[in-house]
């Protein structure tokens, strides 16, 4: 019962002695509008995550806000849970759908000159979570980039 409990204890102080290194973003590319019309957007993105940590871990849906021109077009989901490998960079895909119902007629008719351009400045604000078994946390992602975006 002894070694048990040191085994135990030795474990839990092993594991809370563990830190998560910060993720690193490489930028958002592969913007791709899948459709859109007049009661909201259905679009994906790519955001390329970098792992300097010793261990992978999975990315769970997290609370992504996208901005388009400075238009919000509502949250970014992912379509499942990603495994991202331990040392590595890898780009994961997430889908916005968005509600026009609140914007005013200036924002359509912004988001309409939008539908005809090559490219949009693309913002992207919020947590992100990962975590591997019972350990969670959550990083923040904020970047603005300038990406091409394909019909």
């Amino acid at each position: 019962m002894k070694k048990h409990l040191t085994l135990f204890i030795s474990a839990i102080i092993l594991l809370s002695s563990c830190t998560l290194k910060p993720l690193g973003f490489g930028g958002v590319q592969d913007g791709k509008v899948n459709s859109m019309n007049q009661k909201g957007i259905d679009a994906e993105f790519g955001l390329q995550i970098k792992n300097p940590n010793n261990w992978g871990f999975k990315i769970y849906n997290s609370d992504i806000k996208v901005t388009v021109n400075g238009l919000d077009v509502g949250e970014a989901k992912l379509k499942k849970n990603v495994r991202i490998k331990r040392k590595s960079e890898s780009v994961s895909t997430f889908q916005v759908t968005s509600d026009f119902s609140k914007l005013g007629l200036t924002d359509l008719s912004k988001l309409m000159s939008l539908a005809g351009s090559k490219s949009a400045n693309v913002s992207v604000k919020g947590q992100l979570k990962v975590g591997k078994w019972y350990y969670k946390k959550s990083f923040p992602v904020d970047l603005t980039q300038k990406i091409p975006l394909s019909k």
